[in-house]
Parts: C-alpha cells; structure tokens; sequence
C-alpha cells in the first residue's frame, strides 16, 4: 500500500518525536515532583490514591497516572524509565489523535503538516511526555476526546463517539483536576446542542424537556460520575488549601501573555514583541 508524502512526513515526525521523548524518559535524572510522587503516593494503596487520602500538604497526586505508575512499578521496578511509561503512553495517544484528526478534518497538505507540527512542537508539552506527571496522559485523553467529539458532530447517529468523548474528558479530569475547564465546556457545550435541536418540536413543554433529558442521557450519566468520582479527592484538595498556584492580574497577563513565555521556554524578548505574539495569540 502506497503512503501519502504528507502521511510519510507525519509518520516520521510522529517517530522523531516519540524517540526523543522515550530517549529522555530513560535518561533524565527524576525531578523533585516525581520523587515526590513516588515516595509519598505511589507504595499506598489504591483507595487512597482513588480518595487523595494523604497527610501531604501538596497537590501532587495526578490520580490515573499515579495508579499506572503503582501497576507499573510493581511489575517493573522502579527505573525512572518504568516510572515515566504513563506519560510515554499518554504521548502515544497524543501523536495518533493529533495524527488522525488533522488527516481526517484538515483538507489542505500544506495544511495538514502545519497543524500537525504546530500541535505536536510546544517544547514544554514535549517536557512533560517525558515525566512521570499527569499532564502527558491528560493532554492525550484530551486530544482523543477532541477527536471522537468531531466524529459525532460529524455523525450524530453514532453515540458512541459520544460516550468515548466524555469518558476520556472524564478520564482527563482523574488524571488532572485542571481538566475540569475541559470538561465543564464540553458537557455544557453538548447540553446546550441538545437543547437547541430539540426546543422546536411540536410539543408541550414537558414533552421538550422529556426528550432534551432522553437525548443528553449519555451526558447527564457521565456529569454525575465525574463529579462523583472527584468529590472528595478535589473536596480535600481545596480543604487544605492547595489550589493556590495561577495569576492574580487579569486573563490577558496571566493566561495569554503567560502562555507566551513559557512556550517561549524562557527565551527573553523585549516587551513589544511578547505584546505582539499575545496580541496574535489572543
């Protein structure tokens, strides 16, 4: 079967990225938050991990990826390699789901290769696919929920895409609470569609909110059990008192003009550039 060269050249870079991930993941020494990871949360068992069940007064324990490191660890031993292959398999599903979804929904060749390497480039995103955090493993259950989301737009029979849309964005959010701004878009984001396509039939109210409430079932389920399942790991959370990191200013500085130094990597520019790239981002 003979590939594309705009498939070869996503292939490859999918390669070149993966090596050096899995080259980083092997050879660089653990980061504070990883030890601490490992130390503190990773030889307890698997209801505290579930429940955030822990006297340490940090926000560290990223719970999907600290139960596979558990599993991991205990088939593997404890090789920073071993402890960094959730966050290598979070990559994997990054790079197929990016790989997939601009093949699919992106027309243009030129196109196809931009977006690929504009979604798969961020050298910060590229650190994390190498550490033994949460955030790899989030960022590929949420690129995988972006795409099965498409799919059912694309297809609405096909409630399946649905129901793997909100479990990984479920997922996602047991993997980093950070999430739960994906999460609350999204199901309100579908909520809202439901009702829009069902407020114009011929009937009474209540026959309305009767098939609004049939038609979001799949949502409503997957709502109730998130917020379930993060009730008391996120209600102890918040009870000590660790969500404390983020801006004080306004959504410009703090989220916008953040985002730009950071994925800058610490690449000092003068301040009417970094207004320029925020005004562009914006």
């Amino acid at each position: 079967m003979r590939i594309s060269p705009v498939k070869f050249t996503m292939v490859l870079i999918s390669i070149i990225l993966f090596t050096y991930t899995t080259y980083r993941a092997i050879n660089l020494s653990l980061t504070f938050d990883e030890a601490y990871t490992f130390q503190t949360f990773v030889h307890t068992n698997i209801f505290d991990i579930l429940t955030n069940n822990f006297s340490a007064e940090i926000a560290n324990n990223h719970i999907v990826n600290t139960i596979l490191v558990k599993i991991f660890y205990n088939f593997f031993g404890n090789t920073e390699f071993v402890l960094r292959l959730p966050s290598l398999i979070g990559h994997l599903l990054y790079l197929f789901f990016t790989f997939i979804f601009v093949e699919k929904f992106v027309k243009s060749k030129t196109a196809k290769i931009t977006s690929f390497i504009l979604l798969n480039l961020n050298i910060f995103l590229l650190d994390f696919f190498s550490l033994a955090r949460g955030y790899a493993l989030a960022a590929g259950l949420v690129a995988s929920s972006v795409y099965f989301l498409i799919e059912y737009l694309s297809n609405r029979k096909k409630r399946i895409y649905l129901f793997a849309s909100l479990i990984t964005s479920w997922l996602s959010v047991l993997t980093n609470f950070t999430l739960l701004n994906y999460f609350i878009a999204l199901i309100s984001f579908l909520f809202c569609l439901s009702i829009f396509e069902n407020i114009r039939m011929k009937q009474n109210f209540f026959g309305r909110v009767k098939k609004i409430l049939y038609n979001s079932y799949p949502i409503i389920i997957i709502t109730v059990t998130t917020f379930l399942s993060i009730l008391i790991p996120l209600g102890r959370v918040v009870k000590r008192k660790l969500l404390y990191y983020g801006g004080d200013n306004n959504f410009v500085s703090d989220t916008i003009g953040s985002l730009v130094r950071a994925s800058l990597y610490k690449f000092n520019l003068s301040p009417t550039h970094e207004t320029i790239l925020t005004i562009l981002i914006f």
